[in-house]
């Protein structure tokens, strides 16, 4: 999963502007990186909790964001990575509760939604 992710991640990387038929962003480098990086913080996470995510999937936005959407048992957590920031859109539902917030660039950050996952 995690190198279907890192495939993908590096795919996007290519990009040409206008990737998307109409004006899309090219993605820069150091995010493409960082979103490498949270995907095998989190692959390697999950293995020391014996968890295996039914999702992992990151995807490419025309304003030049990367989402890592990962999904477990029924909940599904959409982290947005944007450029040149260490702020990160987090979307969560679980069912027919849904939240959207804002967290850091760094473990503590990602790990409070990441438990909210597995939890």
């Amino acid at each position: 999963m995690e190198s279907s992710v890192t495939s993908d991640l590096d795919r996007y990387a290519r990009f040409p502007p206008g990737w998307d038929g109409y004006d899309g962003v090219t993605f820069d480098a150091q995010l493409v990186s960082v979103v490498q990086r949270v995907a095998k913080w989190t692959a390697d996470l999950f293995r020391t909790l014996d968890v295996v995510p039914s999702e992992m999937t990151p995807g490419p936005a025309s304003d030049g964001s990367l989402d890592l959407e990962i999904a477990y048992q029924g909940k599904r957590l959409i982290l947005t990575f944007y450029p040149e920031t260490d702020r990160v859109g987090v979307y969560c539902e679980n069912g027919a509760d849904a939240e959207e917030a804002q967290t850091t660039l760094d473990s503590s950050g990602l790990a409070r939604w990441l438990s909210w996952l597995v939890g």
